[in-house]
This record gives C-alpha cells, structure tokens and sequence, in this order.
C-alpha cells in the first residue's frame, strides 16, 4: 500500500500537485479532488487508488481477523495486558512458543 501511495505522490509531483503527508485515511478522496479535471491523472491514477483502496479493505479484515482471535486466546490476552503488546505481537508470541507452560518464568 506505501508503494502505491508513493507512486500516486510521484506521478502528482510531475504535474505539480503535492498533498500533505499524513492523510492516511483520506488520501484517496484528497487525490480524486486534485486530479478532478485533468482526464490524463483520472485515467492514469484512478486504476492506482482502485488497488489500493482494495488492499486497504483487505489489511482492515485482516487486521479485525486478529484482533478477533487474539481475544479469544487465554495466553493472548494474558500478553496483551502487558504495555506495548498488541495483538500481533501476541499472535505472533503465541505461534512461536505454542506452550509457555514449558517455561519457568
């Protein structure tokens, strides 16, 4: 998804425009309404935010898909109660030692 928002940032510069930074979630509305107007960028840029606005919908089910599991796991939400461990961190904890009861401490 970076790759595509740089590139979309690239192929804008040439032409002049330029959006802030830190939009995240509202680049591609922001991109639409600079190229509004310019048939080339619609042509050129449209099929770009399309792709990325499907790989952002699917990182979002991803992303509730562990947040989901995580919760229903004891030793997942045993870590998440730690500061600084999230989800993933815990999924991914809880794939590489499958059963912290063979650890002392």
């Amino acid at each position: 998804m970076r790759d595509l928002d740089n590139s979309i940032r690239g192929l804008l510069r040439g032409f002049g425009l330029r959006f802030s930074v830190g939009v995240r979630g509202q680049l591609c509305a922001l991109v639409r309404e600079l190229i509004d107007g310019n048939p080339m960028l619609v042509e050129v840029i449209t099929p770009l935010l399309t792709a990325r606005d499907a790989i952002a919908n699917q990182f979002e089910i991803l992303d509730r898909q562990v947040r989901e599991r995580a919760r229903t796991d004891k030793v997942c939400r045993q870590l998440m109660s730690i500061p600084g461990v999230g989800a993933v961190i815990a999924m991914t904890f809880r794939a590489a030692i499958d059963d912290p009861t063979r650890f002392k401490s």
